[in-house]
């Protein structure tokens, strides 16, 4: 890799960097080769610029240093741009990162594909760290009251006396009407139902037409 004075900021060309812009700094031009072209791992220098002081004084490029205070220095080597800065962060913590690709999907909306090759442009693509996919979760009606009243205990921490019932409060999806679920029949004749209001309803109607006060299913995950 050689050395690109294009990227090179001194107090000439400061104003033209940006915060989060990862950096090399240094106070001469030997440092700055040095730090850039060192075998050692040279990632003690690099430093996230945080700001550019005014055009009065010779060190003009201002990064953190490990005790908190600001630093200013006199020349910086611009590594990555601050809209790559963590993804660049994340790739160097040995994790995974995606490309933005040009064509867009069905949506109109960039396309992000997992980047596998050796080294990142950072300056002339824009990267992310890599996007976790969330599985939604799949819910069923409750199979029993028992199950109903053990899932409403264990999903919302509760801890009812043994001789009673929780008191299990639900609302109607797409509505702000709440109930008190104030009955628990079990019959040969109807199955297992609940009262809500004065209406008693099947655990299968719960479960499509209701749903807990924190907008969570009144069912079970499969």
């Amino acid at each position: 890799m050689m050395f690109d004075r294009s990227k090179v900021y001194t107090a000439l060309n400061a104003n033209e960097l940006s915060k989060g812009d990862i950096v090399y700094v240094a106070n001469t031009l030997e440092r700055l080769k040095c730090i850039f072209y060192s075998d050692s791992d040279n990632n003690f220098y690099v430093k996230d610029v945080y700001d550019i002081s005014s055009e009065s004084n010779e060190s003009r490029i201002g990064v953190i240093g490990m005790d908190g205070k600001i630093f200013y220095f006199n020349l910086a080597y611009l590594i990555c741009p601050s809209y790559n800065a963590e993804a660049y962060k994340a790739w160097h913590e040995g994790k995974k990162i995606e490309m933005e690709y040009a064509e867009p999907d069905e949506n109109e909306s960039s396309v992000w594909k997992l980047f596998e090759n050796e080294e990142p442009n950072w300056y002339y693509f824009h990267y992310r760290p890599a996007q976790e996919k969330t599985v939604e979760k799949e819910y069923r009606p409750f199979n029993s009251i028992d199950e109903l009243t053990a899932e409403f205990v264990k999903r919302f921490q509760i801890a009812p006396p043994s001789y009673a019932l929780p008191l299990i409060w639900v609302k109607q999806k797409d509505k702000d009407e709440r109930y008190l679920i104030t009955g628990f029949v079990k019959s040969e004749q109807s199955g297992q139902v609940v009262k809500i209001g004065n209406g008693y309803f099947g655990l299968g109607v719960l479960f499509e037409h209701y749903e807990f006060l924190d907008g969570s299913p009144c069912g079970v995950e499969k």
